[in-house]
């Protein structure tokens, strides 16, 4: 399958991120950068959760949400993809209206790029058409999230956390290898203008992010009001309804995020080492999830066993009412026997008691010595 075509300049920005991460703030900051996001009338209009903006196209958001349910999934309930589903061709119609849509948006934009956390599932689709891509991650804190979340759809915590270390670990697992920087929703909040340089530099907009028009604009834009939770590490940590691997990533997610390189963003040896760091921590939080899964799987296994046992007792102790209530009935009709042969011997010692059973015995007595007598007569 060919890839698209585009101009050799062109640069493409992926915005990543859990849904209520920050993504939204860090998609407006990349445009004021220059990152062309769109035609206005395709971006996604403010609402009451999001008062400034999604800066979101909503032709993607709606692909990206076609991927997700033609795999069976939603934004909440990400599918489990076959091996190498993004070459499949039950999804050919949308790969043909994913260039359309780029052709028609984008045209020949020098640098563009694109926001919505529905791709950290489905980025090996646009990888396949965009080989070359820089990721923007952004980060928020799980518990954070999980409120944010709570407050727009009334998730349980633990699906929300869930959700969290899928996003994350999905963006950072597809993001291996490839130029990406971490971006701290909490410290941009706090202090945008130390966070803005390595952003800009990451995106080669360095000199752009030194406009005061630019900086204005930027400090209009990050409203401290906005930030509604503001969860600290150590809450994060003894948040007991949190998941270990998702503690554990976001610490060191985090830690990360807070390194800042003064020189040669992305040149640096300590900065691969980072990407690298990141990489095995994916890993390891990737096979602690499948472990998980798997325990989760022999419990479920487990809890059928035990309900097979239990049916079965069940209908043992069903099985030795029935043979209970049988001896029951059986011990009825012995009894009733028992009595009916007592009344008979009773019947019987009355009758051989009376004067006329006594009679008949004499009588038949006298009989029988006649007849006895008349036998031996007769006899030659």
């Amino acid at each position: 399958m060919p890839r698209l075509k585009r101009n050799r300049r062109t640069a493409i920005v992926c915005i990543l991120g859990m849904h209520r991460a920050g993504t939204s703030l860090i998609a407006r900051v990349v445009n004021l950068l220059g990152v062309y996001l769109g035609p206005e009338e395709h971006l996604m209009k403010p609402q009451k959760d999001n008062p400034s903006g999604y800066w979101e196209n909503q032709l993607l958001t709606d692909l990206n949400e076609e991927i997700l349910s033609r795999f069976g999934g939603t934004w909440d309930k990400p599918p489990i993809f076959p091996e190498r589903w993004e070459k499949s061709p039950k999804i050919a119609d949308l790969r043909r209206r994913a260039r359309r849509i780029v052709r028609e948006d984008f045209r020949d934009a020098p640098l563009w790029g694109w926001k919505d956390p529905r791709t950290c599932i489905t980025l090996p689709f646009w990888q396949r058409l965009f080989p070359r891509m820089r990721y923007v991650i952004c980060l928020r804190n799980p518990v954070d999230v999980a409120k944010s979340i709570e407050r727009r759809n009334g998730f349980p915590l633990e699906k929300r956390a869930d959700l969290w270390l899928c996003y994350m670990k999905s963006a950072l697992e597809h993001t291996a290898g490839q130029p990406r920087l971490l971006v701290s929703y909490e410290d941009f909040m706090t202090s945008w203008e130390e966070e803005l340089p390595s952003l800009s530099k990451f995106l080669g907009r360095a000199r752009q992010a030194e406009k005061p028009n630019v900086k204005r604009a930027v400090h209009r834009f990050v409203r401290q009001d906005l930030q509604h939770h503001r969860t600290s590490i150590a809450s994060v940590v003894r948040e007991h309804r949190i998941p270990f691997p998702a503690k554990a990533l976001f610490t060191v997610l985090k830690a990360y995020a807070s390194i800042k390189e003064a020189h040669g963003l992305g040149q640096s040896r300590r900065y691969h080492e980072i990407q690298d760091t990141l990489d095995g921590f994916s890993q390891h939080s990737t096979a602690a999830q499948d472990d998980a899964e798997r325990l989760k799987a022999e419990n479920a296994g487990l809890a059928q066993d035990i309900a097979g046992i239990s049916n079965e007792l069940a209908r043992t102790r069903a099985d030795a009412a029935e043979t209970s209530n049988e001896l029951a009935r059986t011990r009825a009709d012995a009894a009733e026997t028992s009595n009916e042969l007592a009344r008979t011997c009773a019947e019987l010692a009355a009758i051989k008691g009376s004067y006329g059973y006594r009679f008949m015995r004499l009588y038949g007595s006298i009989i029988d010595r006649l007849f006895s007598k008349n036998n031996r007569r007769q006899r030659p």
